[in-house]
């Protein structure tokens, strides 16, 4: 009953730690493209830099030898 009770004791305060966040999820954060310019090496060893005018999400495989 200990055990229980402890149990749902402990579940209330980790609900409650997670309800008490002052951050807004509705927050809106801008857009940069500036924050997210990078060059990648291609097959041939040269850079590559990727300009993202809009949001993108890129995906980069290396090759195992």
């Amino acid at each position: 009953m200990k055990y229980i009770l402890g149990l749902i004791g402990l579940l209330a305060v980790l609900l409650l730690a997670a309800c008490s966040g002052e951050e807004s999820s509705t927050a809106y954060i801008p857009y940069e493209s500036d924050d997210f310019n990078m060059a990648l090496v291609d097959t041939n060893a040269e850079e590559v830099t990727l300009a993202m005018d809009e949001k993108a999400f890129y995906v980069y495989f290396t090759g195992v030898t």
